[in-house]
């Protein structure tokens, strides 16, 4: 079983400067050893945000790979995480782009905690803007490894995003995307948007799932410190991350199908179903009334297909030449 590791220990021997002090330290001045209980995991968290935030200034492509997976550890084991990573050999390659189901920002820790030291490659990381701590963490994630970040409120933002996923899914990646736009408690998977979901990109999907019988990794609250202040004072995160089999768009396809066929996927392998609405419809009330009205609008078409209705003559009246309204509250 592969997980991430309660004793946060590197043995790669690499130098790295750190701005703070610009001293040079190796990664073996870095071994620490940890008890279990849970009073020690928030000095883990501490330990692995520190160590991150002192700033890699200086190193050379083949330490990168050392650094980029130890931060994300000690963050995880900080958090109080027991992930069990399966299908090793279907991990993500260069060229193209990981798609996820999402739980919450501490996701990407999660599977960039898994790459090897020793690969001369990482993700590049995607997410949308934020600020408080997630900002913080966003701005640590770019010293260590090539990121994209969009603001969602920005139309033209959004699509130069979609651009540059596109360029560097192609050209090298892989990108580490969740297109479901929205975190979830794990129960569905919410419909894919369809952006990257194209010809000539190959998609690797990755399934996470959650028993939140220790703790539920979801982040349902309003403030990220009041989720993250919950994480760390539950028993623990237990995950599991299935890496699935590489996908490509086939002939006969559209990107929605395409989307759709991937998203079946990851909701089949954590057991559960794929919803057939987006993130907005989840989360925003004005959009879950559309949605709620357009299947309304949707039966009374098929009602009226299968129930004669006739005019005043008491003819039927031919299914084209019907004028069918639902009448909502």
């Amino acid at each position: 079983m592969d997980g991430v590791p309660w004793n946060a220990e590197c043995k790669d021997k690499a130098h790295c400067v750190l701005a703070r002090s610009q001293s040079t330290v190796t990664a073996a001045d870095m071994e620490f050893q940890f008890d279990v209980d849970k009073e020690n995991l928030l000095s883990v968290f501490d330990v692995g945000f520190d160590f991150a935030s002192s700033g890699v200034q200086s190193i050379v492509q083949d330490e990168v790979s050392g650094i980029f997976s130890f931060a994300p550890s000690l963050f995880c084991a900080g958090t109080g995480l027991v992930a069990t990573y399966h299908n090793q050999s279907k991990k993500p390659k260069r060229p193209g782009i990981a798609v996820s189901n999402h739980l919450s920002p501490n996701d990407i820790q999660i599977i960039c905690a898994d790459v090897e030291t020793d690969r001369d490659y990482l993700y590049t990381v995607t997410g949308q803007k934020h600020t408080g701590i997630i900002w913080a963490i966003e701005r640590l994630v770019e010293k260590l490894c090539p990121s994209l970040w969009f603001d969602r409120a920005n139309m033209k933002d959004r699509k130069d995003f979609i651009d540059l996923i596109m360029n560097e899914g192609k050209r090298a990646g892989p990108v580490l995307l969740f297109p479901e736009g929205y975190c979830t408690n794990n129960t569905r998977v919410l419909q894919f948007r369809k952006a990257v979901f194209v010809d000539d990109v190959i998609i690797y999907p990755i399934a996470i799932k959650q028993d939140a019988r220790f703790g539920d990794s979801f982040w349902s609250e309003d403030v990220f410190f009041h989720y993250l202040f919950r994480l760390l004072s539950s028993w623990a995160s237990v995950y599991d991350i299935y890496y699935l089999d590489a996908q490509t768009k086939k002939p006969d396809e559209t990107p929605d199908e395409f989307a759709s066929r991937v998203q079946t996927l990851i909701a089949e392998a954590i057991g559960t179903i794929p919803a057939q609405f987006d993130g907005s419809v989840w989360y925003k009330k004005q959009e879950r009334e559309k949605y709620k009205n357009a299947l309304k609008e949707k039966c009374a078409k098929q009602f009226s297909e299968i129930v004669p209705v006739l005019n005043g003559s008491g003819d039927a009246i031919p299914n084209g030449n019907r004028k069918v309204k639902f009448l909502t509250d």
